[in-house]
């Protein structure tokens, strides 16, 4: 601790200038003390400038050391806790608040606003998504080709010969499921919905990744099998009590109005 002469408090670098003292933090106590008070928001006006017999006699100080007072240390902890927790139940309050609005708003909806016995509502995000929620092993391709007849797309009508080749796709995809009711479904529910061979088949990556995506029905329909694929979607929702837009409903009653066959169509090459 040096002297200087300094009529009031300040900061100066990494030391504390406290009246005729400099305080070096690494050996001096009140420094310590001292900044901690000049970081707390509703105290930073003690360190412009004040006169140091105003500050003692403010009680923040004590005289003979220069160290906070146990009670004003109280004090303020008390303040910036109870602040917290105000923000806190602000924000909880308004979460349930808007939670309830989003709710009345799909209540609204008129009863019996179903297509194919699915209900019609707006995709809704009431938890967050994150596809390790919703996964499977590749061991489940081979089941894949079983299921569905053979090693190829239905949507290129492509064969493959080497799961190099390929993705496994979901027909419904799960970040489209996720937001048409499985946000709320238990963890088990979802891997189920993940690994469900009446919603898997094989694609190409890149018609998978960069064309499909996750994308419904209004928004991508393949080019081949249209009418397996508007039934499948349909037969996924039910089962897994899965809601659809507006959009989704018209697109997909496009496709059923011209729809003779809704079993899937394999390319010649799958029999070979």
């Amino acid at each position: 601790m040096k002297k200087r002469g300094c009529p009031n408090v300040k900061l100066v670098g990494t030391k504390l200038c406290v009246g005729n003292y400099i305080l070096n933090s690494t050996k001096d106590r009140a420094f310590v003390q001292l900044h901690k008070l000049c970081m707390m928001e509703d105290f930073t006006h003690l360190c412009a400038g004040l006169n140091v017999e105003r500050v003692i006699q403010k009680g923040l100080l004590h005289e003979n050391h220069l160290s906070l007072t146990e009670k004003s240390t109280s004090q303020y902890a008390m303040v910036h806790n109870r602040n917290k927790f105000l923000v806190a139940l602000t924000l909880l309050f308004l979460q349930f608040f808007v939670q309830f609005l989003r709710t009345s708003a799909l209540s609204a909806q008129p009863a019996g606003d179903t297509f194919q016995g699915i209900p019609i509502r707006p995709e809704y995000r009431c938890s967050l998504y994150r596809s390790s929620d919703y996964s499977y092993p590749q061991s489940v391709e081979p089941k894949i080709s079983i299921h569905q007849g053979g090693f190829f797309s239905p949507y290129s009508m492509r064969c493959f010969t080497s799961y190099r080749q390929t993705d496994i796709e979901h027909i419904v995809a799960r970040s489209e499921a996720h937001d048409s009711g499985l946000c709320a479904a238990p963890a088990g529910v979802r891997r189920e919905f993940a690994q469900d061979l009446l919603n898997l088949t094989h694609a190409a990556p890149r018609l998978n990744r960069y064309e499909k995506r996750a994308y419904d029905a209004a928004e991508w329909l393949p080019a081949n099998n249209r009418c397996w694929y508007a039934h499948t979607i349909i037969a996924v929702k039910r089962k897994y009590q899965l809601s659809m837009d507006r959009n989704e409903a018209k697109a997909l009653r496009r496709v059923l109005q011209d729809c003779p066959n809704p079993e899937i169509q394999q390319p010649k090459c799958a029999s070979q």
